[in-house]
Parts: structure tokens; C-alpha cells; sequence
């Protein structure tokens, strides 16, 4: 479910949780910029859409200040540094989440755990482009994991396909079970309460990213993985850096837009997605109707498909590759009679009253 909203002349917002978004309006209402609301909203996320979202994740944010070119911020996950690290056998397995109509396989476990980007990458961007303090931007995530967030059919269906890698420590069933003495995992209605996370956050916004990258948080990540076979360390948490790219800038229709830019191919497959479009006339389509929707679906089957062909043929850079003429009318001659419906993280978006702008996809990072 995505919620919208406009606020008075502050601005607007969507986002994948009805809490992440009211975390953005409180923070627009009380005189924060767009970029001051999208950095409340995701720690919000990592509260109220556990599945989607989490502190260990990360993502990317496309933003522009007024005035100012836009800008992508990349925060999302690296590969720890020493493959040696783990002595034995690491702490990697598989499990299954069923999907209804696939059974996808998921590795978890220690030996699966990627160097997080969400914390620092929140914290480069409030450095960058915020004007509130970070302890007011994380009140509305804290307040919502001391009170508890209670679980939507959507979230509680979610929350149910990925359930094995839930329950599959005795820590993590501690933490999402209905109770603390109850072994079921949380389910629709349930009101899920996190005061261990709501003490993380508030301290957080007192000792500032240091303390998940190089303070006690680190340290016992380092020491967790170090004792039970993962491969993070204290030098991949302490060395972490966001990366300020480019974005990829692609015409539609007469307009300008700007995308993610590689290394991540979702801003490509976007553009690609808007090419295969071009080309069809839109006019006849009701908005939101099961033709549109269908033609949607159509035209994501074939970005896919197109960035399995791609990575396949190992043909230079995907951007080049996908956008140029010959392969964009090759994949718009595939999207008739195609639908399929694929999967994603959640997302948030923040548009203030001044033009600030910002748009932030955010993932778990658990699995793999």
C-alpha cells in the first residue's frame, strides 16, 4: 500500500507505510526541508516495515535542492573485505519464502551479512542537506517502536512469506513474536513493540553514526561475526563511505528525467522502462485500469528480461547497452501479450514547498 498526501503549501509525500509518510508530514509541519522529512521517514520504515526496510540495509537517494543540480547519494550494501576471515565453516544456509505461485531460495545467516550503508548514508545526507537536529528527526521511528505498529494485511502477508528467516534464530523470534513469551511470530493486528530499537535510535541521535561504524555497536557486529562465522568486520563497518554519483539523465515524451546511475541497474531499467513506453499511445488507457496495469506489468517483464540479457552477454555497460536504439526497439516489439509482477523494496518520496526534492529506495539487506 502507498499512501499520498499533500500538506497545506509544505509539500507532499508518498510512501510504502501510512506511519513512514506521517513521519515526513510531522517533520514538513514543523519546518523541515523535503530532505529533513525523507531522512525521518526511512528510520520510520526501518520500524513500521520491518521487512523492507532495517538499520543493516541499505539504498540509494535521488535528490535535488532548489536551485541545485540533482544528486544521487548511494548507501547501499558492499561485500566485507576479507573473504579469509571466517576459520571453518561460516554461518551461511538456505531457506525458502514461498510466493504462492514460486518457492525462492534465500541464504541467511552470519556468513550472508553485507557492510550496511542506511545509518551513515542517513547521516551524509542530514549532514549535506538537513536544518533540523537528527534527535528530531528520529522522534516519529522511536516513538513508533516504543508504541508499537500494528501489523496491516499487507505487512502481516509480508511479514508471513519471509517468515523462515524470522524465525530462524532464537533472537529474531524473541524480537517478532506476538509476545515475549509467545513463539508465534506476529501476524495481522498484531501490535508489534521494539524498545531495544527505540533505545538504538535515541542513541543514535545523541552519539551520531560513529556509534554503528566504529562504537559499540560495531564492536560487537565485529565480535558476533568474528565468534560465530560471518565475514563483517570492525575495518568494513569503520571504512564504510557513501558515494555521490551522477544521475542518469533519460528524455520521455519531451520531458527530462533524472535516474540512478550504475553501478545499481534499477535507475537504467527505469529508463529503459520509459523508452519502451514512448513509443505506445497512452491516451485511450484509463489510469489505474486492468489494460493499464497489465501494459505496466508488460513493460517491467521485458526491463527484466532485458538486464538478464545483459548480464549474460557481458556487453559492456549496461547503460549503453539497454538505451541505445537498436535494443530499445527490440524489448518495446516484446512487451504486447507479456505481464508478469515482480517484487521490490519500499520506497519514499518528498517534495517540499521550497522545491526541495528527494526520492529514496531502501532495502533489508537481509538474505541474499
Amino acid at each position: 500500500m502507498t499512501d499520498t498526501f499533500e500538506v497545506g503549501v509544505k509539500g507532499a509525500v508518498a510512501a510504502g507505510h501510512q506511519k513512514t509518510a506521517d513521519a515526513a508530514k510531522e517533520i514538513l509541519m514543523d519546518g523541515g526541508n523535503a530532505f529533513d522529512a525523507i531522512v525521518a521517514a526511512h528510520f520510520c520504515a526501518c520500524v513500521v516495515e520491518p521487512v523492507l526496510a532495517s538499520l543493516a540495509g541499505g539504498g540509494y537517494m535521488l535528490g535535488q535542492k532548489t536551485g541545485a543540480p540533482p544528486t544521487v547519494y548511494d548507501f547501499f550494501v558492499q561485500t566485507p573485505g576479507d573473504k579469509n576471515r571466517v576459520q571453518g565453516q561460516s554461518d551461511f544456509f538456505p531457506v525458502h519464502a514461498d510466493f504462492g505461485t514460486t518457492l525462492q531460495e534465500f541464504h541467511i545467516g552470519l556468513g550472508s551479512v553485507a557492510v550496511p550503508g542506511s545509518v551513515r548514508g542517513m547521516f551524509k545526507i542530514h549532514q549535506d542537506f538537513c536544518s533540523l537536529p537528527m534527535a528530531r528527526l528520529l522522534e516519529p521511528a522511536v516513538n513508533a517502536a516504543k508504541e508499537g505498529v500494528k501489523f496491516s494485511h499487507l505487512q502481516a502477508e509480508i511479514f508471513k512469506i519471509v517468515s523462515p528467516i524470522y524465525s530462524a534464530t532464537s533472537e529474531a523470534k524473541k524480537i517478532y513474536s506476538c509476545s515475549p513469551d509467545s513463539e508465534n511470530l506476529v501476524k495481522e493486528n498484531d501490535l508489534l513493540k521494539q524498545i531495544e530499537l527505540a533505545n538504538t535510535l535515541e542513541c543514535l541521535g545523541k552519539e551520531g553514526d560513529q556509534l554503528f561504524y566504529e562504537g559499540e555497536i560495531a564492536k560487537k557486529i565485529d565480535g558476533l561475526c568474528r565468534e560465530e562465522g560471518g565475514y563483517l568486520s570492525y575495518e568494513d563497518l569503520k571504512n564504510y563511505q557513501v558515494i555521490v554519483r551522477h544521475p542518469t539523465k533519460v528524455s520521455y515524451r519531451k520531458n527530462t528525467l533524472f535516474t540512478n546511475s550504475p553501478p545499481s541497474s534499477g535507475g537504467i531499467l527505469i529508463a529503459l522502462s520509459l523508452k519502451l513506453m514512448e513509443q505506445f499511445s497512452l491516451k485511450k488507457i484509463v489510469f489505474g485500469s486492468s489494460q493499464h496495469l497489465k501494459f505496466l506489468a508488460a513493460v517491467m517483464a521485458e526491463t527484466n528480461e532485458a538486464r538478464l540479457d545483459m548480464l549474460s552477454s557481458n556487453e559492456g555497460h549496461l547503460a549503453d547497452h539497454l538505451l541505445d536504439q537498436q535494443s530499445v526497439l527490440h524489448y518495446q516489439q516484446q512487451v504486447a501479450g507479456r505481464a508478469r509482477c515482480l517484487r521490490g523494496t519500499t520506497h519514499i518520496s518528498v517534495i517540499d514547498g521550497e522545491g526541495n526534492a528527494a526520492a529514496m529506495t531502501v532495502s533489508n539487506g537481509e538474505g541474499c
